[in-house]
């Protein structure tokens, strides 16, 4: 199994290594790849696509930005599970979760606070749960087991 992780924003380095740690943990068959933007302001949605993970991991909404020919979300392009953690509240992407989403995403946030303005405010949002309050490597981890068990992805 394969798991990419995309992150465009500098200051989580240590929290996506501690995640990739356990990731590799919990699925020691699985491939960890962590992809950062390098700059460009957006992870790099044709290097997520060649890199062909089952399971894609992502942060605040990171990329959404990134549209089809049609005006759709291009993640939903993906042939991946997805796991968006919304680590922050009032997110400049927000706005694309008006959008149709592909039901293979899973929308994790931290806060109840937020949990309910999303509900509220995006009632067509194909998963979303809370994963606390702290968004650490522990609750990300648990939330991708959780859809991994949910898609019944061998681990």
């Amino acid at each position: 199994m394969k798991i990419v992780i995309a992150q465009n924003e500098k200051g989580k380095e240590k929290l996506l290594e501690e995640l990739k740690e356990k990731l590799l943990r919990s699925c020691p068959a699985a491939v960890v790849e962590i992809l950062w933007d390098e700059g460009k302001g957006e992870p790099p949605y044709e290097e997520i696509r060649k890199a062909d993970p089952e399971l894609f991991i992502n942060f605040d909404l990171a990329g959404f930005e990134q549209t089809t020919l049609t005006g759709g979300v291009v993640y939903n392009l993906l042939n991946a599970k997805q796991i968006h953690i919304l680590l922050k509240d009032n997110l400049a992407n927000e706005k694309y979760l008006q959008k149709q989403l592909s039901i293979s995403m899973f929308f994790y946030c931290v806060g109840h606070r937020y949990l309910e303005h999303l509900s509220r405010s995006y009632p067509d949002i194909p998963f979303l749960k809370e994963i606390g309050e702290d968004g650490g490597a522990d609750a990300i981890c648990q939330a991708a087991m959780e859809v991994m068990e949910i898609c019944h992805i061998r681990t």
